[in-house]
């Protein structure tokens, strides 16, 4: 899938007496008249301007101040620290344990709030950003990890376009029938069949989730590094195989001296790809560009082992020193209810994905992946949890995945020597 940087890393008396649980529990009261609170979100979101005009209109006794952040390179703390925010939008990294205390708790709003609509939530997604059974952010938009395909490299290969419920063994067959690495990269009909991997690249985790396994001890906030799961064993010697069996992957010797670079954006770009993993935005957002003979069709993520899905997750949250925590939430429930504040990801209610509006405008297949999210979702960005601990995983997990696919060690054994190094190197525990 397409690399992303591993930026961004590393997630009031009365009213804080109801919003911790500790005073008695009073209705909901409009918000008093004036009121201003500060909204901090990354400018390359949504554009929150019109939204806040209109809301502006609804409820005149309350100004919303936008303070969007320029750029990718903010963190959490960071995002903290300079904006002095009341309620933001970010990822699910802000459920990182060293920044829950940043949180208000959720719990006593949601139960006492009448009209939020619990059941039109995204099955697992109010879950995703729980900790500890309690809630601290709502989602504000969905970015599940998909399958792209390309039908120009499928009509070369005479092969058919896959469905969207389709298997692991599927994938890999019409990986097979589409991969056309021989001659040169420049040759019309030179096609790699599945195009994954490269640096900071997700997709061995990716593909871990799909047969059940998992290289942390919990997500989010993970603690610890778990490689040798036997779920982990055969999820490496699949993907391993997918270069050292099938040869599907980029062939690292075909691009030696070329221009074109082996990686997934590049390869795509110059529609060399005939499948390859993304974000669900991506397509929105014309991360390939914008060509629509050259559209790539999105489908779901092959079930394996279990039916899961992989999600980039934006959620709202209040910090816990929010001037006025009753108008922040009045303004996320306002948010929630318009499905452009989800931007390019996928509104996080099910009568917005379901609506007429919503399945012409995202197209047939993109609706088709945002009406079939199974429940169970695991959420993992490169931006969760410890920075150190997920570099980690990551240059072990990889490791062991390359020395696989060059022949050096069977997966078992290298995954049982990944973790006694981790184990005795104390970066696990």
């Amino acid at each position: 899938m397409p690399q992303k940087s591993p930026s961004r890393l590393i997630y009031c008396a009365i009213i804080l007496m109801l919003l911790s649980g500790c005073g008695p529990r009073l209705p909901l009261t409009p918000t008093p008249a004036p009121v201003t609170i500060q909204f901090a979100y990354l400018q390359s979101t949504v554009d929150y301007q019109g939204l806040a005009d209109q809301y502006h209109k609804l409820k005149p006794n309350v100004t919303v101040n936008l303070a969007p952040l320029a750029g990718q390179d903010f963190r959490g703390a960071q995002m903290l620290e300079q904006t002095n925010a009341d309620v933001f939008r970010w990822d699910a990294s802000m459920m990182s344990a060293n920044y829950l205390p940043n949180l208000l708790k959720l719990d006593n709003l949601l139960m006492l709030s009448q009209e939020f609509p619990k059941d039109d939530m995204i099955p697992g997604a109010l879950e995703a950003l729980q900790a500890g059974g309690v809630q601290y952010g709502i989602p504000a938009g969905i970015n599940p990890v998909v399958a792209y395909a390309s039908p120009k490299r499928f009509a070369a290969a005479n092969a058919p376009l896959p469905s969207s419920v389709w298997s692991l063994d599927e994938m890999l067959a019409l990986a097979t029938q589409t991969n056309n690495q021989q001659g040169q990269i420049s040759d019309a009909n030179y096609s790699v069949g599945l195009c994954i991997g490269g640096d900071y690249s997700l997709d061995p985790l990716i593909f871990t989730f799909l047969f059940g396994g998992n290289i942390f001890d919990r997500l989010p906030d993970p603690t610890r590094i778990v490689l040798n799961r036997p779920e982990n064993v055969a999820a490496v010697k699949w993907y391993a195989g997918l270069t050292t069996q099938y040869g599907v992957t980029p062939k690292a010797s075909t691009f030696a001296g070329s221009a074109v670079r082996a990686d997934t954006n590049t390869l795509v770009e110059v529609n060399k790809c005939a499948m390859w993993l993304g974000y669900y935005a991506d397509l929105k957002e014309g991360t390939w560009g914008t060509d629509i003979e050259n559209r790539p069709s999105m489908l779901p993520l092959p079930t394996g082992n279990v039916k899961v899905s992989v999600v980039y997750m934006d959620g709202y949250f209040i910090s816990a020193k929010a001037r006025n925590a009753l108008a922040c939430w009045d303004w996320i429930n306002y948010l929630i209810g318009q499905p452009e504040a989800a931007g390019a990801m996928i509104p996080p209610r099910l009568s917005q994905v379901q609506a007429e509006t919503f399945q012409k405008s995202a197209g047939t297949d993109a609706a088709a992946v945002a009406n079939s999210l199974p429940a169970k979702i695991v959420v993992f960005t490169q931006n969760l949890g410890d920075y150190q601990l997920l570099r980690q995983a990551f240059v072990s997990y990889t490791g062991v995945i390359n020395a696989i696919i060059q022949g050096q060690v069977d997966a078992q054994t290298a995954l049982d020597q990944a973790q006694k190094a981790i184990d005795q190197g104390g970066g696990g525990n």
